[in-house]
């Protein structure tokens, strides 16, 4: 079904309109993603949780357990509690999101598409700063060389808290 619309103006805007429609089409891609590289795979089982599973020593001969108990042969993991640090903050990610590039097109991004470039790198950022906050507020306290229990050459963390860890190695792309 197609309705006829007439359309009329004065001025300037059926040309604003037609460089708009033009520039949307031949417009690139605008995204920008936080990028999570393999050193923190750690983040996903604290994420989505583990099942019960068999550890054994890797990079020395004595598995060390926080308590500062050590075996050398392997044991059974009782598994892991999912944290859903992100998932936990996404609905707050798509509002601060939605609002930053809301304000863009306020202030222009049709006619200047690289305020929306700009919104939506912020809101990555925004998306960023929130999953480390509830990381931190999940997964407290660090563990590693600082810690007596552990040996200098183990601990992921570095004796940093996850967020920290995070924070430093999660990445924004832009493209």
């Amino acid at each position: 079904m197609s309705i006829p619309l007439t359309v009329t103006s004065r001025g300037q805007f059926l040309d604003r309109l037609a460089a708009r429609r033009t520039a949307a089409q031949e417009a690139t891609v605008i995204a920008s993603r936080i990028v999570v590289p393999e050193a923190l795979a750690w983040w996903y089982y604290q994420e989505f949780g583990t099942a019960p599973h068999q550890i054994a020593p890797r990079d020395s001969s004595q598995l060390v357990f926080p308590d500062g108990g050590r075996v050398s042969h392997p044991v059974q993991h009782p598994g892991t509690k999912p944290t859903r640090s992100v998932t936990k903050v996404l609905d707050e990610i798509e509002k601060a999101a939605a609002e930053m590039v809301r304000k863009a097109f306020l202030a222009g991004a049709l006619d200047d598409p690289s305020l929306l470039r700009t919104a939506i790198h912020e809101a990555t950022e925004e998306a960023k700063r929130l999953i480390v906050a509830s990381i931190a507020q999940d997964l407290p306290g660090s563990r590693g060389p600082t810690d007596p229990n552990y040996p200098k050459q183990s601990g992921k963390l570095e004796g940093r808290t996850a967020a920290e860890v995070f924070e430093e190695m999660a990445t924004i792309e832009d493209r």
